[in-house]
């Protein structure tokens, strides 16, 4: 004989028969929102049991609140994009610390198949290694390149197991790379610098004496616009939001985000010449409010892939590849700041043809229904991640 439930206890107050409390949720759970209830404990039955028809629900059953949103749930520009719900102050360090211990394993790595394959190629001797005079060779030229290309899983990677928010994120707010975007930026910059490259060719004649020419443009051509993004997705995306996520206003998370990762670039460049300092953190800065304005990496990716792919054409064909690292006191002047004030102009010739287009620099993708043209919108509403 199987057991069968006694009567039902006394429904309280305000509560219907057969129903759940007067003003309980029904449904699916509602949305995260900050300061919101806590896990809200729902009955359950013994096992075996069930309730009766029209008795109530199961007791001692718990269920739990929705996991708070991975992406923003208000509108926020691209610097911003770590400050979610799901934010707390450790998950910056941690991507960040996530990305760096990544690369300096693959620096290891790489440099050390560079130097083998420099070795067995003849353009490295074992004296050099012991005597440390080690001059830039395709091998170590193109491991460093790699490093810095590797920025970039590595960058979408962590962010993805701190933040919960997919690779697509990091390249703008809209939840991918925006490739006609990045053409048009490319298509823009390129003529610019161009033609102040051919103007400081022209004023200042150098010799066309390059060697294994064809070597170094097939290995620039192929890795040095995967270091110019890998920089971009490292310095203007991992450590930008990183930084301007302990900030909670917009402009002073932009001003301290932008100036800590381009003093970052800066020191990474380890030039001792001053102006070349102030040309790399200018290009930082620039590069910084590409990302604000144009709400993802796209314009800074074309800017640096441009000026790196030209100087290093230039610096090919005139056989100075040895000497592209040396940026001692002496190797810059003043004269920089033409540059810098040539690279503000085109970032503000770029803003404006962004301004024309219906691309958004601000999104709340993890809002419910909030932004249909940052991501796919979930069964509940939200974009996912």
């Amino acid at each position: 004989m199987v057991d069968q439930p006694g009567p039902p206890a006394p429904l309280p107050p305000g509560r219907p028969a057969g129903g759940p409390p007067a003003g309980a949720p029904t449904g699916v759970p509602a949305p995260w929102a900050p300061g919101g209830p806590g896990p809200v404990p729902q009955p359950s039955w013994a096992a075996g049991t069930a309730p009766a028809a029209g008795g109530p629900p199961p007791a001692g059953e718990v269920r739990r609140a929705p996991e708070p949103p991975a992406l923003p749930v208000e509108s926020r520009a691209y610097h911003q994009f770590y400050r979610t719900p799901s934010h707390a102050w450790w998950k910056p360090l941690a991507v960040v610390a996530l990305v760096v211990g990544g690369a300096i394993h693959l620096s290891v790595g790489l440099s050390l198949a560079g130097i083998v394959v420099d070795l067995l190629t003849g353009r490295l001797e074992v004296a050099d290694l012991q005597s440390f005079t080690l001059s830039l060779t395709p091998g170590l030229f193109t491991a460093n390149n790699l490093v810095l290309a590797s920025l970039i899983p590595l960058g979408m990677l962590a962010q993805w197991a701190v933040y919960g928010q997919t690779p697509r994120w990091l390249s703008s707010v809209q939840g991918g790379l925006r490739w006609r975007w990045l053409a048009i930026c490319t298509a823009v910059t390129l003529p610019v610098l161009l033609a102040v490259t051919v103007v400081e060719l022209v004023l200042s004649p150098v010799e066309w004496v390059g060697t294994d020419v064809v070597l170094w443009l097939v290995l620039v051509l192929l890795t040095t616009p995967l270091q110019a993004a890998g920089e971009e997705y490292g310095l203007r995306g991992t450590l930008n939001r990183a930084v301007a996520a302990w900030v909670p206003d917009p402009r002073v998370s932009f001003l301290v985000g932008a100036v800590v990762s381009s003093v970052v670039f800066m020191f990474l460049h380890a030039a001792l010449d001053p102006w070349l300092n102030v040309y790399y953190f200018c290009f930082g800065m620039v590069a910084c409010v590409l990302c604000w304005r144009t709400g993802g990496l796209e314009a800074a990716i074309a800017l640096h892939v441009v000026n790196n792919v030209i100087a290093f054409v230039v610096t090919i064909l005139t056989g100075q590849m040895d000497s592209t690292f040396e940026r001692g006191v002496g190797t810059a002047s003043p004269a920089v700041l033409i540059q810098v004030l040539v690279l503000a102009l085109t970032a503000v010739l770029i803003d404006r043809i962004f301004a024309r287009t219906r691309m958004r620099r601000i999104t709340a993708p993890g809002a419910p229904n909030g932004a249909a043209d940052a991501g796919s919108p979930s069964p509940a509403g939200y974009a996912t991640a």
